[in-house]
């Protein structure tokens, strides 16, 4: 089994706290991350694509990636079959370049995938394995040919865009796609048609989208310590609640503590925490905000 990788590590929460493992576990402290990551994802919009696992193709076809030297375990990376959540390969290099696709089923070597690539997959189709963010949007025209997508930015272009059943080809001049602020812009080709809030719920767009954390993004370290802060808080909300044990009592010359005093330095400590995450929360959030008028 492939291990998982989060937003930040069980060690960079507890750095956050200035706390150790012996105060709280590594089992604890993922789930308060799980947590957080939702909480960040929400907040921003968006989700931010952590690299689970990647190489190059051996063989492949339409609806598989085959890598001779992979382990993975059976099964590991599928996605629900409403093909949400689990796991997607997004090709970055060679054939299919740019395109992503759900895990639907897996073998050790083999992951079958949902819908079809554009071609067969080859020996020079480089991949990465992310977390899965299939979106499929329906929605009411306004009579205009721009529709903003509720999630971006987008990975690449859309893979399917329909009005009242009618495709419409993806790129040259029919659709426009900018994939920063998941805009589409129906071009003046002859099979345009406008979304129209005469056809309610009859436009269709499926798309994946995120921020991919690469060495090259200039927010990945403030994501990082993003998640670690949120994850802070509510392990140290959790502590107080009955866990916490840096003082349970002991008495020196003159004086007794008790377990209750060292709250206020540690209410403290987590004001400081909810200013940090106030303020990354803004540097964030600026290097993604859609243009005013999105």
């Amino acid at each position: 089994m492939t291990t998982l990788s989060y937003y930040c590590s069980a060690d960079d929460v507890r750095r956050q706290m200035g706390i150790t493992s012996s105060d709280i576990s590594d089992a604890d402290t993922i789930e308060f991350i799980k947590m957080a990551q939702s909480e960040v994802d929400a907040l921003t919009h968006t989700t931010f694509l952590k690299l689970q696992d990647s190489g190059t193709a051996t063989s492949g076809d339409t609806t598989s990636v085959i890598d001779s030297g992979a382990s993975w375990d059976v099964d590991e990376w599928n996605a629900e079959a409403d093909l949400t959540g689990g796991y997607m390969v997004w090709i970055i290099s060679g054939t299919n370049s740019g395109e992503a696709r759900t895990i639907i089923d897996g073998t050790a070597t083999d992951l079958t995938v949902s819908p079809a690539f554009s071609s067969a997959i080859d020996a020079t189709s480089d991949y990465r394995i992310i977390k899965n963010t299939y979106t499929d949007e329906t929605f009411t025209g306004d009579d205009t040919r721009i529709y903003y997508t509720k999630k971006y930015p987008l990975i690449t272009a859309p893979y399917s865009v329909t009005i009242d059943s009618n495709s419409v080809t993806i790129g040259g001049t029919s659709l426009y796609s900018t994939s920063q602020w998941g805009k589409l812009e129906l071009g003046s080709a002859a099979e345009e048609t406008y979304w129209k809030n005469s056809y309610p719920q009859l436009c269709n767009v499926k798309y994946y989208f995120g921020a991919y954390l690469g060495t090259a993004t200039d927010y990945t370290e403030q994501v990082r310590d993003l998640c670690a802060c949120l994850a802070g808080i509510m392990a140290a909300v959790n502590m107080i609640g009955g866990t916490y044990t840096f003082a349970t009592g002991y008495t020196v010359p003159d004086m007794s503590i008790q377990k209750g005093v060292p709250y206020p330095h540690f209410d403290r400590a987590l004001s400081s925490m909810e200013k940090k995450r106030d303020w990354l929360m803004a540097q964030i959030t600026n290097k993604l905000v859609r243009p005013m008028f999105a």
